[in-house]
């Protein structure tokens, strides 16, 4: 439920549950919340088994928590390198510059996702793979219009 949310605060824990870092914010939460594998103090945290553990503040005084299974991280991030096909890109459906031609390399992964954001900070366009993302990502805009 995400009407009368106050405050919301994600704790990442290690194995024992000892809280390595937390992040927080007021008003909805974010669809995704990146953690770069560092405690509260900036220190690169050792390879392990880490959960996350939303606590959720509503205006009510409700305080629901959600907790995530153990999952492995550490110092070897996943990797992504990767590179667009033109510095200009304009999805507005008048054939000029409407398709995007982007290459990467990655690390294998459980899953990846690709988003491309609008200037107003909500995806327009998501991929999901699983293992390695394709190395070739080609995106055709066409301009929608809502109903």
């Amino acid at each position: 439920m995400t009407i009368g949310i106050e405050s919301w605060s994600l704790n990442v824990q290690d194995k024992a549950g000892v809280g390595t870092r937390t992040l927080t914010g007021r008003g909805t939460i974010p669809k995704s919340i990146p953690w770069d594998g560092r405690d509260d103090q900036g220190k690169v945290l050792p390879e392990g088994a880490y959960k996350a553990v939303l606590t959720i503040a509503y205006v009510n005084g409700n305080r629901p928590k959600l907790e995530s299974p153990l999952h492995r991280a550490g110092p070897d991030p996943a990797r992504r390198h990767g590179e667009g096909g033109t510095a200009l890109f304009s999805p507005d459906g008048d054939g000029v510059k409407d398709t995007v031609t982007l290459t990467q390399q990655t690390s294998d992964e459980v899953f990846w996702t690709g988003n491309f954001t609008g200037a107003d900070g909500r995806d327009v366009k998501t991929w999901i793979w699983r293992g390695r993302a394709d190395p070739i990502v080609l995106w055709k805009a066409a301009v929608t219009t809502a109903p």
